[in-house]
């Protein structure tokens, strides 16, 4: 019936937030007068292969870009911000546009306040959380939302090695320190890596690595406090510590 009423229009449909492809094509119209859209936290690949969709990558805000953000949304109440402190504040949300609107709205309801503080609030990662979520208002934790429906659809395995992650002492890793903290072999945790770039909770790097920014890792550190204790934790980051002291001491007598 869908289909039937669509045949004889030229429409644009925007499918959002669109959990996977088979969740898309029963919406596809049989006609090539109606155009579709869909946003995905997946890739989609499926619709890439089978029905010939282009795919359009989504990146964070450069710095430039997230900084002029800042500047439209509290120019109405601040003006003397400077573009350095405004540029520590783009860093710190990642380049996220939802998180700079939750930071540029507490700049604004706060005009008195210099920026500096609000920066030092993100700086502390136990607290930068509290800064992006802490109103009590409808849709105050949209930021945690946002990466909750991700972190939710992943396969168990997976939102496993996503939580851990968040125990490793940095933003950048390679294969051998996640399968350290996942406690696997390498191959199978190159898919799980896989899967997690393809959620778009993480990065792929040069050189075989991977990189989650800093929301994403305060985010994958909570989840661990949350479902792992506090001796499963202990235990996965001896073995990442672990692993690294064997390759620094593997390194340190290597012939050069």
């Amino acid at each position: 019936m869908f289909r039937s009423l669509l045949a004889e229009r030229r429409m644009l449909l925007v499918l959002d937030n669109a959990a996977d492809s088979s969740q898309v094509r029963p919406l596809l119209p049989a006609t090539s007068g109606c155009l579709v859209v869909v946003t995905s936290r997946d890739d989609l690949s499926g619709l890439v292969r089978q029905e010939g969709a282009l795919r359009l990558d989504v990146t964070t805000f450069p710095t430039a870009d997230a900084v002029e953000l800042l500047r439209a949304a509290t120019a109405d109440y601040r003006t003397s911000d400077h573009r350095g402190d405004l540029a520590a504040l783009a860093r710190l949300c990642a380049g996220l546009p939802l998180a700079l609107r939750i930071a540029a709205e507490r700049a604004a309801g706060r005009p008195s306040m210099p920026l500096g503080e609000l920066i030092d609030d993100l700086r502390d990662e136990s607290a930068r959380w509290s800064v992006l979520t802490a109103e009590a208002e409808e849709g105050s934790d949209a930021m945690r939302s946002v990466f909750e429906w991700s972190y939710r659809a992943l396969p168990g395995p997976a939102a496993q090695l996503f939580r851990r992650l968040g125990l490793h002492p940095g933003n950048e890793f390679g294969l051998p320190a996640a399968a350290s903290l996942a406690g696997g072999d390498p191959a199978p945790v190159r898919g799980l890596l896989d899967t997690l770039v393809r959620a778009h909770l993480l990065e792929r790097r040069p050189a075989g690595r991977y990189e989650f920014h800093d929301l994403l890792r305060a985010y994958a550190a909570e989840q661990v406090r949350r479902e792992e204790s506090e001796t499963e934790r202990t235990e996965i980051l001896r073995r990442c510590l672990a692993w690294y002291l064997h390759t620094a001491y593997a390194a340190r007598d290597w012939p050069w």
